[in-house]
C-alpha cells in the first residue's frame, strides 16, 4: 500500500474521525461531512483511494451516498464503517455492488487497511489452537 493512499471519510460523529485517525498509520483523510457533497468531492479529487462512509442509526442516507458513489466513481473502493446496527442495509449494499468493504466498530487498524487495500488479513489463531494443530498433525 502507498504510504499516501488519500481516503475520503463522509462522517456525521466527530468521534468516528478520531477513531479512524487513531488507526491511520499511514494513510491522509479527507474529512466531509455534508453527505450531498461526495460524488462531486470525488469527481473533484480523482487521485481517491477509497472513501469511508459512516452508517448511523439516525439516518439511512449512507447507502444512498455510496450507491450515488457507485455511479459517479465505479473503481474507488466503497466501505461502510458499521457498528451492525442495521445489517439489512449493509448486506443490501454488499449485494448491490455499493459496498465493497465493512469496517466494524470498534476500528481495528487491520481491518481498515485491508478494506482500502482490497486485500484480506488473516485472523490471529486463538490461543491453543495452534498446539492443538500440532497434536493432529503429529
Amino acid at each position: 500500500m502507498a504510504n499516501h493512499s488519500k481516503v475520503l471519510v463522509v462522517f456525521e460523529n466527530p468521534a468516528t474521525l478520531k477513531e479512524l485517525l487513531a488507526a491511520a498509520g499511514g494513510l491522509e483523510f479527507l474529512p466531509l461531512r455534508d453527505r450531498r457533497q461526495a460524488s462531486a468531492f470525488a469527481k473533484a479529487y480523482p487521485n481517491l483511494t477509497a472513501v469511508i462512509v459512516e452508517q448511523t442509526a439516525a439516518s439511512k442516507a449512507f447507502l444512498e451516498v455510496l450507491q450515488n458513489l457507485q455511479a459517479a466513481a465505479p473503481k474507488l473502493r466503497r466501505i461502510a464503517l458499521s457498528d451492525s446496527s442495521d445489517l439489512f442495509c449493509v448486506i443490501d449494499g454488499v449485494h448491490t455492488g455499493a459496498i465493497n468493504a465493512v469496517v466494524y466498530r470498534p476500528i481495528d487498524a487491520r481491518q481498515l487497511h485491508a478494506a482500502i487495500t482490497g486485500t484480506a488479513t488473516a485472523a490471529a489463531p486463538v490461543p491453543g489452537q495452534q498446539r492443538a494443530n500440532r497434536r493432529v498433525a503429529s
